[in-house]
C-alpha cells in the first residue's frame, strides 16, 4: 500500500484557510499537494514548517513563523514533541498544525 503524502483533511483546512489551487481533491495522491501548501505558508503566512530526525529513528516537526510585533522581526519557534515514524507523516501534521495559526 503506497502512503498518502497529505490527507484529505489538511487538503480541506487549506482551503479553508486561502489555499487555491487547481489541484482535484479526489486527487489526493498527487505528489506536489504538500509542496504547494509548502509554498503557500511561506509566501503568504511567512510560515515555515521543518522536519526534523532524531536519533531514536523518528520524525518530528518544527514550525517557524514570522513575528511582525517588533521592530527588527524574528521568527518564532512552535516546537512539536509528537513523534512519527515517516517524514511524510510528521509533515502532513505539521502542514495540519500551520494552518491552525492562520487567522
Amino acid at each position: 500500500m503506497e502512503e498518502k503524502l497529505i490527507d484529505k483533511t489538511t487538503l480541506v483546512l487549506a482551503k479553508e484557510k486561502g489555499f487555491s489551487s487547481n489541484i482535484d481533491a479526489s486527487r489526493i495522491d498527487n505528489y506536489f499537494i504538500n509542496c504547494e501548501i509548502q509554498k503557500y505558508l511561506r509566501e503568504v503566512h511567512k510560515i515555515k514548517v521543518l522536519v526534523t530526525h532524531s536519533p531514536s529513528g523518528m520524525y518530528n516537526y518544527e514550525i517557524y513563523k514570522w513575528d511582525f510585533n517588533n521592530d527588527k522581526g524574528i521568527w518564532e519557534r512552535i516546537g512539536n514533541i509528537s513523534h512519527y515514524e515517516t517524514y511524510e507523516l510528521a509533515l502532513n501534521e505539521g502542514l495540519k498544525h500551520s494552518l491552525t495559526l492562520i487567522k
